[in-house]
């Protein structure tokens, strides 16, 4: 459920679609006991009511009654914003739908004030549950409502591949500030995202099914979470094969079911239009989405449950310094005459500045011999420096060859890999 100023139009996926209605359209009605029914709409795979009541009971036996599920604790997470007003939007999927079919559903409100209803989240959730809010405007949005911002400090472990390191560190910084508290993980201009397919008009007359999915297959449309359950209703796996190595074998052109092909109808117009509604329609309305803003903003946080008791509230400001969501740090090897190249230790610079040990390095016991045929300086060269059998440096080479540092992208929707370059550099 969530909670509004005003009623919201519920929509599958996005205002693109067939799921679109008008909440004051569809008029209001008594639930009886107490409950108002402003809207009751089937919109995409659920079936979507937005209701108010007089008290919390109230919209607590009208629930119970309609046969939802009314969690444990719910009723004094309700309170506030029931004496506030707020409408309520329930859902659930219809009878014919099942757990694959469920898809984002988008909300539209009249209100200014974008709100996370966090207090309701306190029901059930887990102990630092993460939260990422991402914001489309034309500035920059900032924390409001009695949160705050904060920064996740570098620490040598993000460069060592351990996500899990980033949330504990920046558990740590969101607790520090009480529990309400963000990190602005990125504000900048929109990113370039192709999320519209290509068009499958010209699969409508499409009638062979291995066809038609072998040119659906080069449309970008394979791993769509929704295509399995759409492609199961057009063209049914025999009972007790497996969808997915159903379809694809007919997607390689595998003979293995053309017997059974053969006894089952087949429509590609009707497929298509599901396909369109389901997922073509709704791509091209989240990239039309995109480009109607100039600017991003990503706000992370983790919060247990008895942190949550104040929904944050966000506003619009004009548009200030981006923050990217790339770090990068400088690797570097502390050459001297006592080590190999490959065995100098080395330290990461971070972007703060601060230094951290990236491996220890191990001192050269070999002789002069071998560190001159590997091109090394050898003890005695007029281009040795210091004492020891060898030196990191290349023989009549420049100490700072190899211009590069090593890198971490915190990507746009998960934290990313790593990317290395190094940088050489000799001890004085």
């Amino acid at each position: 459920m969530s909670s509004s100023d005003s009623v919201p139009a519920p929509a599958a996926s996005d205002a693109g679609t067939r799921g679109v209605f008008d909440a004051a359209a569809t008029g209001a009605d008594s639930g009886g006991g107490g409950v108002t029914v402003l809207a009751r709409e089937a919109v995409g795979p659920y079936d979507v009511v937005v209701l108010e009541g007089v008290d919390t009971p109230a919209i607590n036996s009208w629930l119970t009654a309609n046969d939802y599920f009314f969690p444990p604790g719910a009723v004094e997470a309700l309170d506030p914003y029931v004496a506030q007003g707020s409408k309520f939007v329930t859902l659930r999927l219809s009878k014919d739908a099942i757990a694959g079919d469920l898809v984002p559903l988008v909300m539209r409100y009249t209100s200014g004030e974008p709100c996370i209803p966090i207090r309701l989240t306190a029901i059930a959730t887990v102990p630092n549950m993460p939260i990422t809010a991402y914001f489309l405007a034309d500035g920059d949005v900032r924390t409001d409502g009695g949160y705050v911002e904060t920064q996740v400090p570098d620490d040598v472990r993000f460069w060592r591949g351990m996500p899990e390191a980033y949330w504990e560190v920046l558990n740590r910084e969101v607790d520090r500030a009480g529990g309400h508290a963000f990190v602005p993980e990125y504000r900048g201009p929109v990113p370039s995202i192709q999320l519209a397919g290509e068009s499958i008009e010209d699969l409508r007359t499409q009638t062979d099914p291995k066809l038609f999915l072998s040119a659906l297959a080069t449309r970008n449309f394979v791993g769509d979470t929704r295509l399995l359950g759409i492609l199961s209703r057009f063209l049914p796996p025999p009972p007790g094969d497996d969808a997915r190595t159903f379809f694809n074998c007919l997607i390689s052109g595998c003979g293995d079911y053309d017997a059974y092909l053969a006894t089952i109808p087949f429509d590609p117009n009707a497929l298509v239009d599901a396909l369109n509604t389901a997922i073509v329609e709704p791509r091209a309305s989240a990239e039309a989405l995109l480009h109607r803003h100039t600017r991003l903003t990503r706000l992370t946080t983790t919060m247990s449950a008895a942190e949550m008791t104040v929904d944050p509230t966000f506003r619009v400001e004009a548009a200030g310094r981006d923050i990217s969501n790339v770090r990068n740090a400088t690797l570097v090897s502390q050459c001297s005459e006592e080590y190999l190249e490959w065995d100098a230790p080395q330290v990461l610079r971070m972007p703060s500045g601060t230094e951290a040990s990236w491996t220890p390095g191990r001192p050269y016991e070999g002789d002069a011999e071998f560190c001159g045929s590997y091109g090394m300086v050898p003890e005695g060269s007029a281009s040795a420096r210091g004492e020891g059998s060898c030196s990191c440096r290349l023989a009549g080479g420049a100490t700072d060859g190899w211009p590069a540092a090593i890198g971490v992208t915190l990507a746009m929707l998960a934290i990313g890999g790593l990317r290395r370059r190094r940088r050489r550099a000799r001890a004085r």
